[in-house]
């Protein structure tokens, strides 16, 4: 299970348990998101992680953030969703669900108190995922489980950083098993893939002999291929046929066929297995999986620029809409930003508003990385601590206003000489201990100059005040034994 993420969306705040069919690890889904409202089912249902389901009734996007992930590699990903009638309107919603930027399929409901997953298989642009629920105006998002599974790289191979794969409850089936068998999963499938029971109007037959896989690109488990199907007589129907070539598999090898044509998803296909005119044996068939092709369209924000503000985020603990992309889509980029969107780069931060957003510390060095921005607004938050120099680098800031903070110490001459000049436009007013010229620093000498000399005039002075006290005192002691 190295690798494995699974949450229970809905449960108790950092619970964990552990399932008793798969002994797979589920966790609440508190670290992942800070938004949405958790909710019990009125009925339970028959696997625990659909007993509870997290609603989003505010946003327009909500986000999980999965972090526990590594650039370039390849996951499955799955969401699960049963309504339930967890909120008691007894009317199902419909919403989009996102991968990172990029729309993976809408969310409805034929069936309210039927569950089903969604899946895809993509390669990580980021050393992070964001699964987004995205408000259509028909109903309020929610989710009920969410489950990332590592995959070799060698796996799936259409899948790469431009597509991925998407597939729905149903296209993944062990069609030899039997339909009263469970669903074959993890962790006879070491990957966690979830295998369908289907036996069809086939004869089902199987082996007790382990079956062998030399093909890397598709990873069946051998015991999806120790069962398989074949027609109860000589005769086989189908429309079209997706596979020219016969195929001729190994015994006791899994083969592994490909189609060869893209087919599009506005018609209804089926394949016809026969066999060819010199065989001797009926056609067989172990299991079968469909998936669609999803092109990534949209392009993220640039790399650099994520990085940056999601350490900010982090640094202030920002509590606005900063989930997901920062700038895609456009309809959901995070408050307080402007973004380029020129059609040849990737969306990069042009402007940051975080006036009077409860900001505490010193300035973040983390503002540096943002090295198109143009515009920096930090006002009216209780920032401390001296104005960096990093500032003064960065090479298109037109504008910074850092007033109404607690900010301290002498502002970078640099800083000084573009607003003099006009090519900054510079706001440090109502911060009582921050200077704005030299003559600062020349008054804070002057005064060190003059506790220095004050300091031994005055320890002088109160020397001689205790020598004539004693000396005084001496005499009139003197004074008496004389008059005596």
């Amino acid at each position: 299970m190295q690798g494995f993420i699974s949450i229970d969306c809905g449960i108790a705040e950092y619970s964990t348990y552990s399932d008793k069919d798969t002994t797979i690890t589920y966790q609440s889904d508190a670290k992942f998101i800070n938004t949405g409202i958790n909710k019990e089912l009125p009925e339970p249902a028959f696997i625990k992680f659909l007993n509870n389901v997290r609603s989003f009734p505010n946003g327009s996007r909500n986000c999980y953030n999965l972090s526990e992930i590594t650039k370039g590699n390849k996951y499955l990903i799955r969401a699960y969703f049963l309504y339930g009638n967890y909120d008691g309107k007894n009317r199902t919603p419909e919403f989009d669900l996102y991968f990172g930027v990029n729309r993976w399929t809408t969310i409805y409901f034929s069936n309210p108190s039927e569950p089903f997953y969604e899946e895809i298989i993509t390669v990580a642009t980021m050393n992070f995922i964001s699964i987004c629920l995205v408000d259509t105006g028909s109903g309020t998002p929610f989710i009920s489980a969410l489950e990332l599974r590592p995959l070799k790289s060698s796996m799936y191979s259409p899948a790469n950083e431009r597509q991925s794969l998407r597939s729905r409850t149903g296209v993944r089936l062990d069609v030899g098993s039997s339909t009263n068998s469970l669903d074959l999963r993890y962790p006879e499938d070491p990957f966690d893939l979830i295998w369908l029971s289907e036996d069809g109007n086939w004869s089902s037959f199987n082996t007790l002999q382990k079956v062998i896989n030399p093909d890397e690109a598709f990873q069946p488990p051998s015991a999806v291929m120790m069962t398989a199907i074949r027609p109860v007589n000589d005769i086989c129907c189908g429309i079209d046929s997706c596979f020219d070539e016969p195929i001729n598999p190994e015994y006791l090898v899994t083969h592994t066929l490909l189609t060869n044509r893209l087919l599009s998803d506005q018609h209804n296909y089926s394949c016809s297995f026969k066999k060819t005119p010199s065989s001797t044996l009926p056609p067989i068939l172990n299991a079968i999986e469909t998936l669609a092709i999803l092109q990534h369209n949209s392009t993220p924000t640039r790399d650099q620029d994520v990085e940056a503000i999601l350490d900010i985020k982090a640094a202030y603990q920002v509590k606005r809409n900063w989930m997901g992309d920062p700038c895609v889509p456009i309809s959901c980029s995070w408050q307080g930003l402007t973004c380029d969107y020129t059609l040849s780069h990737a969306p990069k931060i042009l402007s940051l508003n975080l006036s009077s957003a409860g900001l505490n510390g010193e300035i973040t060095a983390s503002l540096a990385n943002l090295i198109s921005i143009h515009s920096l607004d930090l006002s009216w938050n209780n920032l401390t601590g001296h104005v960096p120099n990093f500032l003064r680098d960065l090479p298109f800031l037109s504008s910074l206003n850092l007033s109404g903070n607690r900010l301290s110490g002498l502002v970078p001459s640099n800083l000084l000489e573009k607003s003099e000049k006009g090519s900054l436009k510079l706001s440090v007013d109502d911060n009582p201990d921050l200077c704005v010229s030299d003559s600062c620093s020349k008054d804070s000498n002057k005064l060190k100059i003059i506790i220095l000399v004050v300091a031994p005039l005055a320890f002088v002075v109160i020397l001689l005040i205790l020598l004539i006290i004693l000396w005084r005192f001496k005499w009139r002691k003197q004074g008496k034994h004389s008059i005596a």
